[in-house]
């Protein structure tokens, strides 16, 4: 019965960090896109402050953090540099649950998580 317990305890922590991460992950996303859309960013220098931040803050593993930044209009390439004001710009991060679970048996590690904002181009 003890194990069990503990099992089930142990499982509603790891829930709780994933949910935390889940956060930062959209936090992220957020603040990224925030300063993707104001004329002079670039791709490269969002895509590295968003890993920096994730890295510093749920992992540290910063090959294991996807960003993608997707405009809306096909001739900017998904490119920053290639924005223009009215363009819609996304920036998804997304971390393999894997990365972040403590437990080596944790329910939750097949899950990747993601975190999503979009904004309009100024």
């Amino acid at each position: 019965m003890l194990p069990l317990f503990l099992l089930i305890v142990f499982e509603i922590i790891e829930f709780g960090i994933i949910m935390s991460a889940q956060q930062l992950m959209t936090t992220s996303a957020c603040d990224a896109c925030r300063r993707a859309v104001v004329n002079g960013s670039n791709t490269r220098g969002i895509r590295d402050s968003a890993r920096e931040f994730l890295a510093t803050n749920v992992t540290h593993n910063k090959e294991s953090i996807e960003v993608d930044v997707l405009i809306d209009r096909d001739e900017a390439e998904n490119e920053l540099e290639n924005a223009i004001p009215g363009d819609i710009v996304t920036i998804e991060v997304r971390i393999p649950a894997s990365k972040i679970c403590s437990l080596p048996f944790s329910a939750f590690a097949s899950y990747t998580l993601r975190g999503v904002c979009t904004m309009v181009h100024e």
